[in-house]
């Protein structure tokens, strides 16, 4: 299981994950919360970072308000189903508007303890950050270089298929069966 997958992977399912700011990293610990089976929130003022987003598959949905962002995060937590919102509004005023709705996420970003302006709140009523993913020294590609590689290049291309131009290999055996004559129960050979 990849690094990011294991740090979230437990007991994820039905848990929320708010990353607050959708950048590159929040991107990546979307995509492992999804495959861990949790659910996930992020914001950002960017609308050219919520396209990209979109378009790479990071979040499923993307929203205006911070309503309809619970609404969907409710019910997928609810059936214990994986699901990313990603609100169109700037985090520092989707946290507020969090801690003034009682909503605790579950899991935090690694970087939230350092980050206590934001996420403070959340911290001391119970929520975790993830444990710091340092690079790995086996790997020959460093973190910051994987991060910066779009998801499509990282993806090998399709083999291209060859067009069949002969006829597949059963093919003579199919055409000695159907060229027999079928012979009626009453004018089969007696043996």
């Amino acid at each position: 299981m990849p690094r990011p997958i294991r740090a979230i992977a437990g007991n994820s399912r039905g848990q929320l994950l708010y990353t607050g700011e959708l950048n590159p990293a929040a991107a990546h610990l979307i995509r492992a919360a999804n495959i861990a089976g949790a659910a996930s929130l992020a914001a950002s003022a960017s609308a050219a970072a919520l396209r990209q987003a979109l378009h790479q598959g990071a979040i499923d949905f993307l929203v205006n308000s911070l309503d309809e962002a619970l609404r969907i995060l409710k019910n997928e937590i609810r059936k214990r189903q994986p699901v990313a919102a990603a609100v169109s509004a700037a985090p520092e005023i989707i946290t507020q508007e969090l801690l003034e709705r009682g909503v605790l996420p579950n899991l935090l970003p690694p970087d939230s303890a350092q980050n206590p302006a934001a996420f403070a709140a959340f911290i001391a009523q119970g929520a975790r950050p993830l444990p710091q993913l340092l690079p790995d020294p086996r790997r020959s590609v460093s973190l910051a270089a994987a991060a910066s590689c779009p998801l499509h290049l990282a993806i090998p291309p399709p083999t291209p298929t060859v067009p069949r131009t002969s006829k597949p290999s059963f093919w003579p055996i199919f055409r000695q069966i159907k060229s027999r004559p079928a012979l009626a129960p009453s004018l089969r050979p007696l043996s």
